[in-house]
């Protein structure tokens, strides 16, 4: 943490190995950052979590190595003020927490559209329904009555909204509890989606 002191010019910093040592501190920090590195997120967010409940008005920044789809929404949605990425931390660091300490909320702008859920379409949110539920592409064609070319479309449509890159990585961003947008694609809700025919699956989704 040594190489920290150029990029915290104009701070007082202190180095904690685990976040239950900052109370034994003996003062309450102006700001925290919390290394996450290649680590879980989640296991980040239980001990932003902790910090909230000891030190509730001390703004939290993470610094990562990456994001995942999902990642920056968990991060901010849990209490955190601000994220950095540590491939910039030499631009980002001091400013992010100069800003974060002044009230205000700084995120990668690469991954600021991750801030709001992917605005998916009542189609793009059936197919991905059925693309959990371990449908082929065909498979999905035949019970839409549609060309398999248009799931395909509808697919890379959804895949560029949700950042990810395969039907793996849809699957697993959906079902996962923390980052996930499974309420909004597979649940029952308030805009249901027509029946697909012939088929034992039928799947609805809320606005």
């Amino acid at each position: 943490m040594d190489e920290l002191g150029p990029l915290l010019e104009g701070f007082r910093i202190q180095v904690f190995d685990a976040v239950e040592d900052l109370p034994l501190a003996g003062e309450t920090p102006s700001l925290i950052a919390l290394w996450v590195g290649r680590g879980n997120l989640k296991v980040a967010v239980e001990d932003l979590l902790w910090l909230r409940s000891a030190m509730v008005k001390t703004p939290v920044v993470f610094v990562c190595s990456k994001l995942r789809p999902g990642d920056l929404r968990v991060a901010l949605s849990s209490g955190a003020s601000g994220v950095v990425l540590e491939e910039e931390l030499a631009t980002a660091l001091q400013p992010s927490l100069q800003a974060v300490g002044a009230g205000q909320v700084c995120v990668p702008r690469s991954h600021s559209e991750q801030i709001e859920p992917a605005s998916l379409t009542p189609r793009e949110k059936q197919i991905l329904g059925l693309v959990v539920m371990g449908y082929m592409n065909s498979q999905i064609a035949e019970k839409l009555f549609v060309a398999e070319s248009t799931v395909k479309s509808h697919l890379s449509s959804a895949f560029a909204k949700l950042g990810v890159r395969s039907r793996t990585e849809a699957a697993e961003l959906i079902m996962d509890t923390e980052r996930g947008l499974g309420t909004g694609i597979l649940s029952l809700g308030s805009e249901p989606l027509e029946a697909i025919p012939n088929g034992n699956v039928v799947v609805a989704s809320g606005g």
